[in-house]
Parts: C-alpha cells; structure tokens; sequence
C-alpha cells in the first residue's frame, strides 16, 4: 500500500512539474507572414520565429537569431524591441507595443537603423 502511495506521489509531481514547465506562444500574423514568440511560464522569451514558404510553398516556422535587446516598459506604450537577423543574413527589429498588444517588424540595414519597410502584426 505503501508503495502505491509513494508512486500516486511521485506520477502527481512530475505532472505538476510538466505543468509549470510549459510554454506559452504569442503568434502575430500579417498579410505576408507572422512572428511567434515563445515564452516559459514565466513569459520570459525563449525563442524567436518567423513563418516563410519553403521550396516547396509549405508554412514553416524559422527561427531568428536575436542580436539585441531594447527594453521601452518605461516609455508611455510599453514593450520591448528584439533585433535580430534571419537565416538569409536580413536584419530585422521587431517592435512590441504593449498597449496596443502589437507589433511592427522593421527591415534594418547592417548598423541596425530602420530602412523604411514595415510590417505591422496584429496578435492571433
């Protein structure tokens, strides 16, 4: 009896464990493709995506490789802005506006300034 009660133990924590270990995922979608962020249970960002056609037109989430970060929770809109690079070497800053729960991605040159192409994603 013993054992069994150590073992309805056991399988309840390693649920628990699994429960607060799960991920939490933001998805913004756009006219062209969508950005996800991945969180953990405590929202902090653990990985970066973009959604792309592969050669053969299929989704597929890619991942970006971030380079920077801007924290704006100061300012009067909130947020955060990631810069980052694609796998084809294209720079990219990714505003999020916490007021409006939205964000813009900029295309950005090697120096990271803005070129003037946008993008702006609505939350899913």
């Amino acid at each position: 009896m013993k054992k069994l009660a150590l073992s309805i133990m056991l399988v309840a924590l390693v649920g628990l464990a699994n429960l607060s270990a799960q991920n939490n995922y933001h998805v913004y979608d756009g006219s062209t493709f969508s950005v996800m962020f991945t969180c953990g249970s405590d929202n902090v960002v653990s990985s970066l995506q973009f959604s792309a056609k592969d050669s053969n037109g299929e989704w597929q989430w890619n991942d970006f490789d971030v380079t920077d970060y801007a924290d704006l929770e100061d300012t009067s809109d909130g947020g955060f802005i990631f810069y980052c690079v694609d796998g084809a070497g294209k720079n990219f800053a990714i505003d999020f506006y916490r007021s409006t729960n939205k964000i813009i991605v900029h295309a950005c040159d090697a120096d990271l300034n803005y070129t003037g192409t946008k993008w702006e994603l609505k939350r899913r």
